[in-house]
């Protein structure tokens, strides 16, 4: 039962930090779309940690982030969210 909680934290940041890397450069969820070619609907399962996004389109969006998947599983230290959103 505690692996279950690990993981739905895990996923809970994860979502938050798409959301605020997203947000935080001031993509519509559509524009990131286009320059990632994910589809909308799977972006926004991405960001409200629902549906299976599958390990294609999280790798798709970490490339375009310049992130390695496991940063994405622990808060985005201020500093490192901040490098990112100015790097894109």
């Amino acid at each position: 039962m505690e692996n279950l909680k690990d993981n739905d934290r895990a996923l809970r940041i994860m979502s938050k930090n798409f959301k605020k890397l997203r947000s935080g450069k001031g993509l519509t969820i559509m524009q990131l779309s286009k320059l990632t070619g994910v589809n909308p609907v799977v972006l926004r399962e991405m960001e409200h940690s629902s549906g299976d996004f599958g390990v294609e389109h999280f790798m798709t969006v970490c490339n375009f982030y310049g992130l390695k998947p496991s940063e994405l599983f622990h808060p985005l230290e201020p500093k490192k969210a901040d490098e990112k959103e100015n790097e894109l």
